[in-house]
């Protein structure tokens, strides 16, 4: 089950999140919420909010489109309008500079976002790797990479693992979803 990266989206939800005020908020604790909000979308909805491409590596779940595209903005080789760089310590933090187009985002988006936020926004880095690296769609994918490798690809599939808040017929829909955009794609 693949799903396509909506940059737009993800620009929305990151200036979002920075919207809120969230102390700390650098390049990898957006990244370690974007999964959570995606994960806790995909559970209850059936589509993440991102569209993003997840890898278990040694810190946790990456996005590897969202990390990409912070490291650009970081290394100025790309603008994000809604947010700027702020630097408190050695790493930079990200705070609201314009903002935000919610209007890309749809009713469900916002209210994870909000979720995400109210249970996770003021965990330590530390703390949102340890809660991800629990989770049973990344123990999978890591203690199934091959040998050598450093990073293995999550499926989106295992996301409903284990989780209570999954929606039931949920799963089913997002891998019917995934087939016909699959199909399209093909045509």
């Amino acid at each position: 089950m693949n799903f396509v990266f909506d940059r737009e989206k993800t620009i929305a939800a990151i200036g979002y999140l920075a919207a809120k005020g969230l102390p700390e908020l650098d390049k990898y604790r957006v990244c370690k919420l974007l999964f959570l909000a995606d994960k806790v979308h995909l559970v209850k909805y059936a589509r993440p909010i991102t569209g993003d491409t997840y890898y278990a590596v040694q810190y946790g779940p990456i996005p590897t489109n969202i990390l990409t595209l912070l490291t650009a903005f970081e290394n100025n080789e790309t603008q994000l309008e809604v947010v700027g760089i702020e630097m408190r310590g050695v790493r930079p933090n990200y705070k609201l500079k314009n903002p935000v187009d919610t209007s890309v985002l749809s009713k469900s988006d916002i209210t994870v976002l909000d979720k995400v936020v109210d249970q996770y926004g003021l965990k330590s880095f530390g703390e949102l790797k340890d809660l991800t690296h629990d989770m049973p769609a990344y123990t999978k994918a890591w203690n199934t990479r091959p040998n050598g490798l450093q990073r293995e690809v999550m499926q989106f599939e295992d996301f409903f693992e284990g989780e209570p808040e999954a929606v039931k017929g949920a799963l089913a829909r997002a891998k019917e979803d995934a087939e016909l955009r699959k199909s399209a794609n093909a045509n």
